[in-house]
């Protein structure tokens, strides 16, 4: 399902009475095979957590200056920011504070890329198994 973007106002209001952070919420959306792994109260851990990140980037070891803020545009990107939440532990049920940091895209994508890659070679290596044993 496609879901409408999102228009920001200069005073960074969408005009409907919720905040960006609300409405950038349901922008994220998990995919529907994986919405058991996420505890049922997923949204309000994720608006409390980025209001603990005070609606900033955290930053990442390789860019550890990025205070990214979510709902503006990216001095560097040049996108519109949206807040994610990386766990360092990778398991989308455990939402302990300690294990969720806010990271822009940036930060959020170089956290995941080692376990990305790894995922692809497995995903490229099953796939050639499958073609093999047909």
């Amino acid at each position: 399902m496609k879901t409408k973007p999102i228009l920001l106002a200069k005073t960074g209001s969408t005009g409907d009475g919720r905040s960006i952070d609300e409405q950038m919420l349901e922008q994220m959306a998990i995919r529907p095979q994986n919405h058991v792994r996420y505890p049922k109260d997923w949204k309000a851990i994720s608006l409390r957590i980025r209001s603990l990140a005070e609606r900033h980037c955290e930053g990442w070891p390789d860019f550890p200056d990025c205070r990214a803020e979510n709902g503006k545009v990216s001095p560097v990107t040049g996108s519109i920011i949206l807040l994610t939440f990386a766990r360092l532990d990778h398991q989308p049920a455990h939402c302990s504070g300690d294990n969720l940091y806010g990271y822009c895209h940036r930060c959020h994508s170089t956290y995941n890329a080692t376990m990305c890659r790894a995922e692809i070679r497995e995903r490229a290596f099953m796939d050639q198994i499958k073609l093999v044993l047909g």
